[in-house]
């Protein structure tokens, strides 16, 4: 909902009305005054008086004019419109599963789960400004791609351009190395600090994953997972070199069909003190660095100024009103 900044400039539209009613009451008496010597539209065929329909376009113009510089000095805004986090206050490590399952093509004009991933982290990276990233990517094993850096720009060529299915060694989806080595990436100090795990869910048991959630307790990180792909499964495409469909991946003979596991996303986000995210429109992680619960009490929402629209409206109807008043 938008909000003024100066709410009490608002109180010139009472003037305004005010204004209307004087201007009105003129008008009443003019009406009066012409009856008084006569009827009105003989007098208009003797008389020359100004034409009351081009006096009312000429007033409306500049009344909207006037209530439209009224709102611009009340400095309209829309709340929470950009988020920005102050420099230096928080660290991030990116978790991305490589795995085979990846490939599978979830979402609107056959994106792949890993594509989607990529996408979502590329957009977050402008609200990072001044703050550290890192990124681990992992399958059966994993490695550490980047480690914590405030170059955003270098790590944005290193999503787009490096990353890809099966980017990590051996085959298989194994989160528990993956966050072992996320964690092992922070440094101390008194900054926030957050890993974004994306995944379709993996295939570690448990009793394994509730173990290695273990070694989170009191360092303080929380784990934001997000869920890509979807319950119901997707078949896995196989593309040729030449970047053409050849078919659906099969295991001997058997078409594989990869499901996202929400349960262990699920484990993790709440064992961590986190949040879970499934991932269908794209738009979802939007404000994550805005819950100060997960990011801390230092985040910053910017409001969005409005004040150039009811600006550009009073120019364009003062505009209108000079042209029409040199064509009368």
């Amino acid at each position: 909902m938008i909000k003024f900044l100066y709410p009490q400039a608002l109180w010139g539209l009472g003037i305004l009305l005010i204004l209307f009613g004087v201007l009105w009451y003129g008008y009443s008496r003019k009406r009066a005054l012409l009856r008084a010597f006569g009827q009105e539209p003989l007098i208009r065929q003797t008389s020359y008086l100004p034409q009351n329909k081009h006096q009312w376009i000429q007033g409306g113009l500049l009344a909207g004019a006037i209530i439209a510089l009224i709102i611009t000095l009340a400095r309209p805004v829309w709340p929470g419109a950009s988020v920005k986090l102050k420099e230096g206050t928080l660290d991030v490590i990116a978790v991305l599963d490589v795995s085979l399952s990846m490939a599978a093509e979830d979402y609107a004009d056959g994106v792949s789960r890993l594509q989607k991933a990529k996408d979502l982290l590329v957009n977050l990276l402008p609200d990072l400004t001044g703050n550290r990233m890192g990124l681990v990517l992992f399958a059966r094993e994993s490695f550490v791609q980047a480690g914590l850096t405030e170059d955003l720009v270098a790590l944005k060529f290193v999503l787009q351009n490096w990353v890809k299915i099966e980017s990590a060694p051996a085959g298989g989806s194994n989160v528990i190395p993956a966050l072992s080595e996320a964690a092992g990436l922070f440094k101390e100090s008194d900054r926030n600090k957050l890993i974004l795990l994306f995944s379709d869910g993996g295939d570690a048991t448990p009793e394994d994953l509730l173990a290695s959630l273990e070694k989170f307790s009191g360092k303080n990180i929380k784990v934001v997972t997000v869920g890509l792909g979807n319950p119901e499964g997707s078949k896995i495409p196989v593309y040729g070199k030449n970047g053409k469909f050849e078919d659906w991946l099969q295991i001997n003979g058997e078409l594989v069909i990869t499901r996202l596991n929400e349960a262990s996303l699920k484990e993790i986000a709440s064992r961590t003190g986190g949040k879970y995210i499934r991932i269908v429109s794209g738009k979802e992680l939007k404000g994550i660095l805005a819950d100060t619960r997960l990011v801390g009490e230092k985040s910053t929402i910017n409001d969005k100024e409005l004040f150039q629209i009811p600006l550009g409206l009073a120019f364009l109807l003062l505009l209108l009103r000079r042209s029409s008043l040199v064509s009368a």
